[in-house]
């Protein structure tokens, strides 16, 4: 059976999400009046308004995060932005890991960009995400269209608890995957991203910051995970890169953090 040709990241389903959310709130705009004119009782106007502002907020979130990060003239802008970065702190020769890989976009880039690497991209690859076509067969897939696949590989494996050894990476990416990892406080995330840094190795994360990692400011947060061993941590936002990601710009906290981890520190 002959393998698809085309890339895909898994931007379709975002489409349909966004679209049925539309729907349903205007079926649930029209419910609302149709409840005031037959004079339907008060309950039974309320749950129509309260769905109508529900499915409003959703799909307007979707819209502005799902959906336009992965849509695919974002993606290949993505690409190019995230190589320009990359370059700029890494020279590419070694072993680089993708945390939180969903289709493989970011590791595919990597190789891409960085003939001389081997890539790893690492992921839970939970059931929800697998109805979004994020699968571990997706990834291999595309690194095989993208002609990469004898230097990425893809392995399933908890972004809080990496089954890598210390120092096995000289860079660790990942791109809008922390702020979906629940616990009460994501600075563990930079825990092992240190910890599988070899000494001088770089890390480059795309997220939303600094919600969720229990500081107050980007300052702050930058203090803890240099206090984690980290050196020349650097906090810039989408809007000041002049990077034209579309409606990811105004996400409020979106930028790149980047380090790298020093000689000394209690990760050591």
């Amino acid at each position: 059976m002959t393998e698809p040709s085309e890339i895909y990241y898994g931007y379709r389903i975002n489409r349909y999400i966004t679209g049925l959310s539309i729907g349903i709130g205007i079926a649930a705009v029209l419910l609302v009046g149709v409840s005031i004119m037959r004079t339907y009782p008060l309950w039974a106007v309320i749950l129509s308004g309260g769905m109508v502002v529900i499915l409003c907020i959703f799909g307007v979130f979707w819209y502005f995060t799902m959906d336009a990060a992965t849509n695919p003239k974002t993606i290949e802008l993505f690409k190019k932005y995230f190589g320009d970065f990359l370059r700029q702190i890494w020279d590419g020769k070694g072993k680089a890991l993708d945390i939180g890989t969903g289709r493989g976009v970011a590791a595919i880039t990597v190789a891409k960009q960085f003939p001389a690497a081997q890539v790893v991209g690492v992921d839970t690859w939970s059931r929800m995400w697998g109805w979004f076509g994020m699968t571990k067969e997706g990834c291999e897939l595309n690194a095989r269209i993208e002609k990469v696949q004898d230097r990425c590989t893809f392995t399933k494996g908890n972004a809080l608890e990496l089954p890598f050894e210390e120092g096995t990476f000289g860079l660790v990416v990942s791109t809008f995957a922390f702020h979906e990892i629940r616990v009460p406080d994501r600075m563990v995330l930079f825990e092992e991203v240190l910890r599988v840094l070899m000494r001088g190795g770089r890390f480059l994360i795309l997220d939303m910051f600094p919600q969720g990692y229990g500081v107050n400011a980007v300052e702050e947060m930058v203090e803890k995970i240099e206090g984690l061993g980290a050196q020349e941590v650097i906090y810039t936002s989408l809007e000041e890169t002049g990077i034209e990601l579309g409606r990811l710009r105004h996400i409020k906290g979106m930028g790149f953090l980047m380090g790298k981890k020093g000689n000394n520190g209690r990760l050591e």
